[in-house]
């Protein structure tokens, strides 16, 4: 007999809970249901206040419990809510620390300052043995600030895409990073391969991943000599270090590509690629 939809909502709510960020599709699949019946569900439960919603994902509204198996070994993972690529990331960090007999702990944290020391005391005042942060760093600025409490941790800490300038404070901290650098290499190459010798760059400014793609796309056309033709725009008018405000930096992509003449654009990020092919 088919379960209600109710029981079904209540079991994902659970599940939810207990991850702190599952993937539409692994719901789907464990429920035995399609995945336009988990997304409905989860935008009845979002309605109702027990999940927030995120690109492909179901997210918990608070940080998963602090509930460690036998011998009290659990790691804390502090992520901002608003960065569904890492959702990948969280799941493989769950995955590695069960094959390490540890528990994963996964703190979201919202985009107001000092979001993520508050989440990392509840952890290392939980226990947890060590963490990996992602900190939200929408600015150099906002990085720097944080130097000085980072660097007082006396549990083991690893930065998740994130890396500290070399010139600060904690650029020993350990780090693990997507090479965001050759993906521009890569891209470049397979465009410039094709033919195209202008190019835009329709780029977010608000985090270490954005900062990364603008320098080396500078970096990498000038390198082919062709940073005349390759202009940089933002990718949205709210892609600016802050979002809440339209960023007058921000110029309109189909203006940008006529006046350039350029024949190809690079986008930055996925959602932003979506959107703009769908204008």
């Amino acid at each position: 007999m088919r379960e209600s939809a109710r029981t079904r909502q209540d079991r994902i709510a659970e599940t939810v809970r207990e991850r702190g960020v599952a993937r539409i599709t692994d719901l789907a699949g464990e429920l035995g249901v399609s995945v336009v019946t988990v997304r409905r569900d989860v935008e009845d439960l979002a309605r109702r206040g027990e999940v927030r919603r995120g690109h492909g994902v179901a997210r918990s509204l608070r940080p998963v419990p602090e509930e460690a198996p036998v011998g009290g070994d659990a790691v804390a993972m502090v992520v901002p809510e608003s960065n569904t690529y890492l959702t990948e990331a969280v799941q493989g960090a769950r995955e590695a620390a069960a094959k390490a007999g540890l528990r994963l702990a996964l703190h979201i944290t919202a985009g107001d300052g000092g979001s993520e020391r508050d989440a990392v005391r509840q952890a290392v005042d939980a226990g947890a043995r060590g963490l990996l942060l992602s900190p939200h760093w929408r600015t150099r600025a906002e990085a720097e600030a944080d130097h000085s409490w980072l660097a007082a941790l006396d549990v083991p800490a690893v930065l998740v895409e994130r890396r500290p300038a070399r010139s600060g404070g904690i650029y020993s901290l350990d780090c693990v990073r997507t090479d965001h650098a050759y993906g521009v290499h890569l891209a470049l190459g397979h465009l410039v391969g094709l033919g195209h010798r202008r190019i835009v760059l329709a780029a977010r400014d608000d985090s270490p991943t954005a900062r990364v793609i603008r320098a080396e796309f500078a970096e990498q056309t000038a390198a082919r000599g062709l940073a005349e033709g390759c202009p940089t725009i933002l990718s949205s008018s709210t892609a600016g270090p802050d979002p809440r405000v339209a960023d007058p930096r921000a110029a309109d992509l189909v203006e940008a590509v006529g006046e350039s003449g350029a024949t190809a654009v690079l986008i930055h990020s996925d959602m932003d690629a979506l959107m703009l092919v769908q204008r």
